[in-house]
């Protein structure tokens, strides 16, 4: 068995293409290097969107964040005593965190009267979540320092 079979095979079942339409403008040469090339599209462009997501500041520096926040949580008292979860948040970041849920809810009742359908509104509903849902987390993880470290009230 010749090693591009497998990949011919595969790409006969994925683009389901004629010979005639694919290959009637090159070479017989050329046309036995579509399969290959086919691929190799498509992982380009799987690494390109994986190294979007790895350069995107959503995406890092939500998991930034939450990585500091849970080190801190768990090392946090043994390193410093001022980084201990003390008291509660300002009114003002309840009140950042009510609007982003009712922005939530808007968006949901937005969703129903158009008739968007499901799909949609999953999608919006994880794009608020990244984007106004994680700045009022952000608000909320601020809000909850200790006794304002070096520069705070003693």
């Amino acid at each position: 068995m010749s090693r591009r079979e497998p990949l011919d095979r595969l790409y006969a079942l994925v683009a389901n293409e004629e010979d005639a339409r694919t290959c009637r403008d090159i070479s017989e040469e050329a046309c036995r290097e579509v399969p290959g090339n086919f691929f190799k599209i498509i992982l380009a462009n799987v690494l390109t969107t994986i190294g979007d997501l790895l350069i995107s500041p959503k995406t890092v520096l939500a998991w930034v964040i939450g990585a500091l926040a849970g080190l801190s949580l768990y090392l946090g008292p043994a390193i410093r005593a001022d980084l201990r979860a003390t008291g509660t948040p300002p009114p003002v970041i309840w009140a950042w965190a009510a609007g982003m849920l009712a922005m939530l809810v808007t968006l949901w009742i937005g969703h129903l009267g158009w008739s968007l359908g499901t799909n949609l509104t999953i999608k919006s509903t994880v794009g608020w979540a990244k984007g106004w849902a994680l700045l009022a987390l952000y608000l909320l993880c601020a809000g909850r320092g200790g006794d304002g470290g070096p520069h705070g009230p003693e």
